[in-house]
């Protein structure tokens, strides 16, 4: 889907564990949406993601490096 992230993207882009991202997704700290239920996994609307992280950024040091 265009503007979509996959977990597997967002957690490599914020450093995060896939786990963490989920745990997000399920708080609705972010959209997301399921298009192909449990086959296609999770797919994370772009626009909002960006959103929360771009305050997340510096708020903790507690992640690994995103690549």
């Amino acid at each position: 889907m265009i503007g979509t992230l996959s977990v597997k993207q967002a957690a490599e882009e914020t450093g995060a564990h896939i786990e963490t991202i989920k745990r997000h997704i399920r708080r609705g700290t972010f959209s997301a949406c399921k298009p192909l239920s449990d086959r296609g996994g999770w797919r994370i609307f772009e626009e909002p993601f960006r959103r929360w992280w771009s305050g997340q950024v510096g708020a903790t040091s507690n992640r690994r490096a995103a690549k």
